[in-house]
């Protein structure tokens, strides 16, 4: 009777799980879900997918700031501020927004890290509010509220399996219907970039410290 009653409470846990995020789309195999996040009108998305490449060479071109307006586009520039040897990042976003409403400034820090135990990548983005975004407030509004994470699994055929997922806040006066169709579409062309930039030569045997796979 134990045993019954604890099956049906993974079976429980498991269906509020699924129910937790709304399937949106396919794309190309890359699947997108949103989920509603208390106290805000903006959704958080989720993007699943997987990509033949390595861990290194899909580190090496999200690390890379000269192509990141290729794989992000929706940035008008972006650039480094801060790093700290391969795993901490530090960037300044100025994200183009559509006519009337006002371009949006992100100063966001970005940790990477390495489980053994599952062969995964985990990238941790947080928004910060510092002295610098400040400095940036007559050009636009700032966004201070947003974190999210990439996991980054070697499946061990050649593939990675990726998860994606974030949140934010873009602040100021914007129709939120805008921005939550915009979080499906967007991840959506990042990925599909990624699958292409991961294959060029500038990409291929990288190797990293910190992806210790002893």
């Amino acid at each position: 009777m134990k045993l019954y009653i604890s099956i049906l409470l993974c079976l429980f846990s498991i269906t509020l799980t699924s129910q937790d995020w709304t399937f949106q789309k396919e794309v190309d195999g890359i699947k997108a879900y949103n989920r509603t996040v208390k106290d805000s009108k903006f959704k958080e998305y989720r993007i699943e997918a997987e990509i033949e490449s390595s861990l290194e060479s899909m580190v090496a071109v999200l690390q890379d700031i000269d192509i990141y307006l290729d794989v992000f586009p929706d940035n008008k520039s972006a650039s480094l501020e801060k790093t700290s040897g391969e795993t901490h990042f530090e960037i300044f976003l100025h994200t183009k927004t559509p006519f009337p409403v006002k371009d949006r400034f992100t100063y966001s820090q970005t940790d990477y890290s390495y489980d053994s135990a599952s062969s995964t990548v985990n990238i941790s983005v947080d928004c910060l509010d510092n002295e610098y975004l400040q400095k940036q407030k007559d050009r636009g509004v700032l966004v201070i509220d947003c974190k999210g994470f990439w996991k980054i699994k070697d499946l061990k055929n050649g593939k990675l399996g990726i998860v994606h997922q974030f949140y934010a806040d873009p602040g100021g006066m914007v129709p939120a219907w805008i921005v939550n169709k915009r979080t499906i579409e967007s991840p959506i062309k990042s990925i599909k970039s990624i699958r292409k930039f991961v294959k060029k030569k500038a990409y291929l045997n990288r190797s990293y410290d910190f992806i210790n796979r002893d």
